[in-house]
């Protein structure tokens, strides 16, 4: 018997297809550690097939091509074309991705299906904040966080801990006034930075460079001839950023 039914009664028809109520038909206790009591009503899901080991929707949407294994989908999080094992989706959208061991929270967008990008894969990590990640691997502990009102952090490519190799993280933000792209290679310490199309992009090594002397490392990068005050703001964002990264 399984320990949950769908309430066919109250349901949403969404992107073309029918979501229905889930409604819990024992009492469990859930991946994130809650105790489900028989009668709880949860989110919406486009079939039974969806859920399994104890996998709940608390709040959002989940289509028929995923899998929720084990896992918890909350605060009006969207599951599309995704398996999802032993992991916490909360206020995010995963789509056309595998989530593996890990917790999104706050506004992470885990997006496989772009043009031209692969699958998207997230595997052992803590993603909190407003993350974009469009294609790739982000794996191995490795902890993202969105940093003091840069509003937009995508993630490229490949990502793992200061121990793995490659790691490589990209920044790239519109809201950082004329610093174009950041990319941090945890492994080697070394920072390229794109400013403008005049100055291209800088490299930064920072190995062996203690975390009090890193501004000094980046006065020639930054704040070269006149600048306004609104781009020192955001320069200096994006040096504590870098910090945060390689020092915290």
């Amino acid at each position: 018997m399984s320990y949950f039914k769908l309430d066919k009664s109250d349901n949403i028809f969404y992107n073309k297809k029918r979501f229905y109520r889930i409604v819990a038909s024992e009492d469990f206790t859930t991946e994130k550690g809650d105790e489900i009591l028989s009668g709880t009503r949860g989110g919406y899901v486009e079939n039974k097939t969806i859920l399994k080991n104890y996998g709940w929707v608390s709040s959002g949407l989940v289509d028929g091509n995923s899998v929720i294994d084990n896992s918890v989908i909350e605060n009006n999080s969207s599951v599309f074309n995704s398996v999802v094992k032993d992991s916490i989706i909360s206020d995010s959208i995963v789509d056309t991705a595998q989530i593996y061991n890990s917790s999104l929270e706050s506004g992470v967008y885990v997006l496989g299906n772009l043009p031209n990008s692969a699958d998207a894969e997230v595997k052992y990590a803590s993603l909190s904040g407003t993350l974009s990640i469009f294609s790739g691997v982000i794996t191995s502990n490795t902890k993202l966080v969105s940093f003091n009102g840069i509003n937009l952090i995508q993630v490229y490519g490949t990502a793992k801990t200061r121990v793995g190799s490659p790691a490589v993280v990209s920044y790239s933000s519109t809201n950082i006034v004329t610093i174009k792209n950041i990319t941090i290679n945890v492994t080697s310490r070394l920072v390229y930075i794109y400013v403008s199309e005049e100055s291209g992009y800088s490299l930064i090594d920072l190995n062996g460079v203690e975390k009090e002397d890193v501004d000094g490392k980046f006065k020639d990068v930054f704040f070269r001839g006149i600048h306004t005050k609104k781009y020192e703001e955001s320069a200096n964002k994006v040096i504590n950023l870098i910090k945060s990264v390689l020092y915290e």
